[in-house]
C-alpha cells in the first residue's frame, strides 16, 4: 500500500520536510517506509521500518488541532511524521495494527523543532 502526503522527518541538522504531494509512505512486506521527493530526485528518510524498530504509531497533529497526521517513533527516540487527512491517517494506523505494529489511538501533538539557520 502506498500512500500520498507530507512527511517530516530527523536530520543531522534538525528536522526536514516534504510537503503534500512529495512524500510518501508505503507498507508492504519489507515493514514500513517513508519516501520524499519524486522520481529519481527522491530520498527515503525511513527505510522499511519492521515492527521490531518501531516503538509507537500513533494519530498526531502539529501546532493547531486541523493537521492530522501519525507519528512514528522508533526505538531509538526518533519520530517521523506523515500528515494526511484524518480518514487517510485513521485507514493506515488500523492496517499498521493489523499488521501487528504497536498503535495508540491517543492523538498527540508533533514535537517539531525546527533546525536553526
Amino acid at each position: 500500500m502506498r500512500y500520498v502526503g507530507g512527511v517530516n522527518y530527523p536530520t543531522m541538522f534538525g528536522r526536514g520536510n516534504a510537503t503534500w504531494p512529495l512524500g510518501a509512505l508505503t507498507l508492504d512486506e519489507e515493514g514500513l517506509s517513508l519516501r520524499i521527493g519524486i522520481g529519481r530526485f527522491a530520498a527515503v528518510p525511513l527505510r522499511a521500518a519492521d515492527r521490531s524498530a518501531v516503538e509507537q504509531v500513533f494519530p498526531c497533529h502539529a501546532r493547531l488541532p486541523f493537521s492530522p497526521g501519525l507519528g512514528i517513533r522508533l526505538h531509538d527516540g526518533k519520530e517521523f511524521y506523515f500528515w494526511a487527512t484524518r480518514t487517510t491517517a485513521a485507514e493506515i494506523l488500523a492496517e499498521l495494527g493489523h499488521q501487528g505494529f504497536p498503535t495508540s489511538d491517543q492523538v498527540r501533538r508533533a514535537l517539531i523543532v525546527k533546525s536553526r539557520r
